[in-house]
């Protein structure tokens, strides 16, 4: 075989050997946009839902209505009764996001009814720290929400009998000036009646 015969096999060999390395990265960057638009139609694998849409936002805070710290006794339009925990900016530690110890009493202590059984737990963060940076306001809001996810399943609650959302770095005392604490999270156990 002649040099220049040589010369010819070593190019075309790279070129084949670079078209198939195209032709992979082209089929990796397809199959990762895939996976993450499946991801996406599935929901979150953790159950926590991060709202960054004003309308989710709005829907969210509007369902919610008015609260003040403490646990109640309510009902919702459709009739579901409900019991409600809020909890506040200063009910939880600064460094882990965590509840202090009157907000875990109150989270642990939740009484559900005699005749009803819990049909799902909505859990909704938000942060009102006006000061921090709009990340930081983000990672207070989703600590809380994990925070709490994790209490209500170490009190026995199934992960899937939850559901999280966050709505970060939105004040809700600002949009509800009528509410006197600036609420952190509210904390909805849906009830049924058992028959």
């Amino acid at each position: 075989m002649s040099g220049n015969a040589k010369g010819e096999a070593a190019k075309s060999w790279l070129v084949s050997f670079g078209d198939l390395l195209t032709l992979l990265l082209c089929l990796f960057l397809f199959q990762f946009s895939n996976s993450n638009i499946k991801e996406e139609q599935e929901g979150p694998k953790d159950g926590v839902t991060h709202s960054n849409n004003m309308e989710d936002l709005s829907e969210g805070i509007s369902e919610y209505g008015t609260h003040e710290r403490g646990t109640l006794l309510a009902q919702l339009e459709d009739g579901t009764p409900v019991v409600e925990s809020v909890f506040v900016e200063d009910e939880f530690a600064l460094q882990d996001y965590t509840l202090n110890e009157e907000g875990r009493g109150r989270l642990k202590n939740v009484v559900i009814p005699e005749g009803y059984g819990l049909q799902r737990i909505s859990l909704v963060t938000f942060s009102c720290e006006e000061s921090s940076p709009e990340a930081l306001r983000w990672l207070q809001a989703t600590g809380r929400a994990l925070s709490i996810q994790r209490q209500l399943i170490d009190d026995g609650y199934e992960r899937a009998q939850i559901a999280v959302q966050v709505l970060g770095p939105h004040c809700f005392s600002k949009r509800y000036p009528e509410s006197k604490e600036g609420m952190a999270a509210l904390v909805r156990f849906s009830l049924k009646a058992m028959t």
